[in-house]
């Protein structure tokens, strides 16, 4: 009876796990430990809506310079605002259900957030 009582529990577990690791995505590595990718997307964590329950994702992120970088939207409105940048790079405004791309220039740390829900990333570019 035990087993047959933890099986869907199990499934529960193993489902949860795949999404907070970006199946079917392109996150790189990780959601939190950084990667190699030109899309960040946004990943909704466990404990409903408010502040720390979004984080973009892989970030911190690496990429070379000059190359489209693209933000992807889901259904919940975002946006993009860059903090002291390295070089001027529009921000973007609050959007959902889209990708959105933006081009780094110059080498550097590009930090921004989501001023709407109040989560951060971070844009390496090289």
């Amino acid at each position: 009876m035990r087993t047959e009582r933890a099986a869907p529990l199990i499934a529960i577990a193993l489902l949860t796990a795949a999404i907070g690791c970006g199946l079917g995505g392109n996150i790189g590595p990780s959601a939190t430990g950084g990667g190699h990718s030109n899309t960040i997307n946004i990943v909704a964590q466990s404990g409903g809506y408010g502040s720390g329950s979004y984080t973009f994702a892989p970030t911190p992120d690496t990429v070379a310079i000059g190359s489209v970088v693209t933000w992807v939207f889901g259904g919940v409105q975002h946006n993009v605002t860059f903090n002291s940048p390295p070089d001027t790079i529009s921000n973007i405004p609050a959007s959902m259900n889209a990708s959105i791309g933006r081009t780094p220039a110059i080498a550097g740390t590009y930090n921004y957030t989501c001023t709407i829900h109040n989560f951060s990333g971070v844009l390496v570019a090289k």
